[in-house]
């Protein structure tokens, strides 16, 4: 079976990725750094299932440090990454553009760096729907013009997706960018209105749209 990296395992979409192949026979390093956008226990509490697993290795480590990561991953075979971790949401972005850049495009770029010394050949990268911005042509595509980001954490996102394709086209790696838009489920983020009203109804508290 494989080997597959995945950063941000102990996010919502990390930590149900980490089940899923954990319990399809591969074995897993998983990589978080607990940024505090939300609080670290419920990160905690979404890696329980998993983090005394034998086929699962946990390296919390800051993407954006070269170094380390190349030195903590240094004789670790890996078959494909899942590349997760990085700032979300739109409106924290307006308020702290150099933190997503440092999350996003440089940890990226590390990621790349990674492989191609490293010889790994596939990568999953997740992007998102913010980088179609106010687009009027519905619905969206693969092959629409995205050149117009309105935030800096879609800028940072559409960043990454070129420097996806940089590397795929210098290195011959195998990449694909995945744009998601809102989703949820179990532990998806507690920022999240979908999170917040749901909590409000099971709670029989009123929600008040202003």
């Amino acid at each position: 079976m494989a080997t597959i990296l995945i950063t941000g395992c102990a996010g919502f979409i990390g930590s149900h990725l980490t089940e899923k192949f954990l319990k399809n026979g591969h074995q897993v390093v998983g990589i978080d750094n607990f940024d505090p956008f939300y609080d670290r226990s419920v990160k905690e509490q979404n890696m329980a299932s998993f983090i005394n697993n034998d086929d699962f290795r946990f390296l919390e480590v800051d993407l954006a440090d070269s170094e380390v990561l190349l030195n903590c991953l240094k004789g670790i075979q890996i078959d494909a990454i899942v590349h997760l971790a990085g700032k979300a949401g739109v409106r924290p972005s307006i308020e702290d553009p150099q933190g997503y850049i440092r999350a996003n495009i440089v940890a990226t770029q590390n990621i790349l760096v990674l492989m191609k010394e490293q010889g790994i050949r596939k990568l999953a990268f997740a992007s998102s729907s913010s980088v179609y911005g106010n687009t009027k042509e519905t619905p969206f595509n693969e092959i629409q013009d995205v050149s117009n980001p309105i935030s800096p954490y879609a800028f940072t996102k559409k960043a990454c997706e070129l420097l996806n394709y940089t590397y795929h086209s210098l290195h011959k790696l195998d990449i694909v960018n995945m744009r998601f838009f809102t989703v949820f489920g179990p532990r998806q983020r507690p920022d999240l209105a979908i999170h917040k009203f749901t909590k409000l109804i099971l709670n029989d508290r009123a929600i008040i749209l202003m």
